[in-house]
């Protein structure tokens, strides 16, 4: 882990949940963080612990689902450190709900946010990167990206769209032989005090068996962190911090494959 330390990362969805917990793990490592969020309050907790803590901080209310308001994060980072070694894609929101009844609002909340604030965050900041040499990019998908899960149609189809892309991504720096990394995270269930996202007119009971789920599988935001710098540390495409979800994965799979009709069981 010594390879981060001095170097910096750009962390969106920082004020709470997963965002926070890298935050702090590449804040122990030494790293210069550029902090990002549309929570300004939250934004600023999280800023105010870092430095308490020793850490070279700078933050920026940040709307990701906004080009220009990414535009800005990159010229905050680039102006007060210099060059962006890690960016995490991992601002999201969720609104669980069946398409039917989903209000196109919280549609559009969920595309802008996961899906266009993480092409936002690669056009702007990747170019940069490559005129440096170097870079790793860490996009947050999830288990939803993988599996239909039920009731969440709409944030089903962002994280697995950051797969797909992603996963070409990686496809086209390897055949060019750029030197930017990039890794999909794709979380199961996390516990949080606090869920991030889980904003809109969505379904209430989707919303409890969610909470259920949490509760039953969930890890912590801390431990999500650790699997994610262990798999930099491995130069890791994918990774997971559950493996729960290999049966229903491969099932899902299988059923393509022999085009049968689609059954879903939730891990557990």
């Amino acid at each position: 882990m010594d390879e981060w330390h001095g170097k910096t990362a750009v962390v969106t969805g920082a004020s709470g949940g997963i965002g926070e917990a890298i935050a702090a793990t590449a804040a122990s490592l030494g790293m210069n963080l550029v902090l990002a969020d549309i929570d300004g309050e939250g934004l600023q907790a999280v800023e105010s612990d870092l430095k308490a803590r020793g850490a070279q901080v700078v933050s920026a209310i940040t709307d990701v689902g906004q080009l220009a308001d990414v535009e800005a994060l990159a010229e905050t980072a680039y102006a007060q450190f210099g060059a962006v070694h890690l960016l995490f894609n991992n601002a999201g929101t969720m609104t669980p709900g069946s398409l039917l009844k989903l209000p196109l609002d919280d549609m559009r909340r969920m595309i802008d946010t996961n899906l266009w604030g993480t092409l936002y965050g690669m056009k702007v900041f990747m170019p940069k990167m490559l005129a440096d040499g170097a870079g790793h990019v860490v996009n947050t998908s999830s288990l939803n990206g993988l599996l239909a899960y039920p009731a969440m149609g709409v944030y089903n189809g962002t994280k697995a769209a950051i797969i797909s892309i992603s996963e070409t991504l990686f496809h086209e720096l390897k055949a060019r032989r750029l030197p930017i990394g990039v890794s999909v995270v794709c979380p199961g269930a996390v516990k949080k005090k606090r869920v991030a996202g889980m904003t809109g007119q969505g379904s209430q009971s989707a919303d409890d068996k969610i909470s259920k789920v949490r509760e039953a599988t969930g890890i912590s935001a801390e431990q999500v962190a650790d699997c994610i710098f262990e798999g930099l540390a491995r130069n890791r495409f994918w990774i997971f911090t559950h493996h729960n979800f290999h049966d229903a994965l491969s099932a899902r799979v299988d059923a393509m494959i022999h085009e049968r009709t689609p059954e879903f069981e939730l891990p557990v």
